[in-house]
């Protein structure tokens, strides 16, 4: 027995196996094992300048069949290792995460050039736009009608909601008291010429007699009543401009009344389209007593004026006018026909004192003259700076302004 056969015999020994079990090999072995698949190297793509000195450049690894291990029978060590076929080890060193790294899409033999390797763009398939749906054409819809109000609202806003003139409103509850008469002269004392304005709300239709704006073309003009007061103004004293409340049978004046009682814009609307200017001041002459008239003065003046007399009647009606002006923060009151001679009208006029305080801005005396110029186409009230009347009213007038501009300024 060889020294060979002895060292493998005394190895089979040590691990309790016999030399019978024992086969020789040759050295001469052929594999044909199936290989395996081959290994494609990723391709290293250029670092920028700067990082070229950092980087180590990949090594292209050559594909060789690599051996699968299959059961076999015990082969000596050496016999194996002086038959095997000399395998170079290959190694690849990492790349850094600079290097940008193709992807590999699928596995291909190694001797395919990487430059060949190309890939289709891939086609994104866009859907048609679907047809607008009822609700999105239902919601610009809605969309359009609110643009629209938001619009109107705004020129809305834009309109102007009253006269920038200032309105005086005279009125009383009581008949024969001089109302008209006052509303004649506060007409021509309150503006500057051209700019006084009086409108007759009296279907009376008697202030065109105190400020002589009588004419043969009354019967054409319409009043009150018509819609464009600027062409139905009459020239009057003093460069005053008054309206008429015209010439109409008692029918269409019910019927009139009826239809300012259910519009309460009626007035405010008909000052706004005269065009007037701050600059103007309008006085309005109402008819006695609680009258849809009345109601219509008050909602659109700046100041009311409260005619009344030193007697008992004017002074009962006191408690009702006090509800009829309830809330109206710029009431006054004017004491008319004052007759100085008489104690009753000096008692009247201390207890009227006592119960208006503040609020009684002027006391006119009685004047015959008054009267009498009426009958003549005459009125001392506007003209005769003499009168005591005249002088009162003037006073009144001041009065009326003072209060007008301290509201302005505050």
């Amino acid at each position: 027995m060889s020294k060979v056969q002895n060292d493998i015999a005394n190895l089979l020994n040590r691990f309790g196996a016999k030399t019978d079990s024992y086969l020789e090999v040759e050295a001469a072995l052929e594999y044909k094992e199936a290989p395996l698949a081959p290994v494609v190297v990723p391709v290293v793509v250029a670092a920028p300048a700067a990082q070229a000195g950092l980087m180590t450049p990949v090594s292209q690894a050559e594909s060789s069949p690599a051996q699968a291990k299959q059961p076999i029978a015990l082969v000596p060590r050496m016999a194996v290792a002086a038959s095997a076929p000399n395998v170079t080890e290959t190694r690849v060193e990492p790349v850094l995460a600079s290097v940008y790294v193709a992807p590999v899409q699928e596995r291909v033999a190694s001797n395919v050039e990487p430059s060949t390797l190309t890939s289709e763009p891939a086609t994104v398939s866009v859907m048609p736009a679907p047809k607008s749906s009822l609700r999105s054409l239902l919601n610009e819809v809605a969309l359009a009608r609110q643009a629209s109000i938001q619009a109107s609202n705004e020129e809305k806003a834009e309109v102007v909601t009253s006269t920038p003139a200032h309105v005086v409103a005279v009125v009383s509850l009581k008949g024969g008291v001089g109302k008209t008469t006052i509303s004649a002269a506060l007409a021509g004392a309150l503006a500057p010429q051209g700019h006084g304005f009086a409108i007759d709300l009296d279907p009376q239709n008697a202030l065109r007699h105190h400020l002589g704006a009588v004419s043969d073309e009354e019967e054409s003009v319409e009043g009150l009543s018509g819609e464009d007061w600027q062409s139905s103004l009459c020239d009057g004293m003093v460069g005053v401009k008054m309206l008429p409340y015209g010439i109409v049978a008692d029918k269409e004046r019910r019927v009139f009344e009826r239809r300012i009682e259910n519009d309460n814009e009626w007035l405010n609307r008909q000052l706004i389209a005269m065009k007037l200017n701050t600059a103007d001041t309008v006085v309005l002459d109402t008819p006695p007593g609680p009258t849809p008239y009345m109601e219509h003065a008050l909602a659109v003046a700046d100041q009311v004026v409260v005619v009344i007399t030193p007697d008992a009647g004017s002074f009962l009606t006191l408690d009702q006018l006090d509800r009829q002006v309830e809330g109206i923060d710029h009431c006054s009151f004017i004491v008319n026909q004052f007759d100085a001679s008489r104690t009753f009208c000096q008692d009247m006029l201390e207890v009227l004192k006592r119960r208006l305080g503040d609020k009684l801005i002027g006391v006119i005396p009685f004047d015959h003259a008054i009267s009498e110029g009426l009958a003549f186409g005459n009125m001392p009230l506007l003209t005769d700076d003499a009168s005591p009347a005249r002088q009162a009213i003037l006073s009144i007038a001041d009065a009326l302004k003072a209060q007008s501009s301290k509201t302005a300024g505050d």
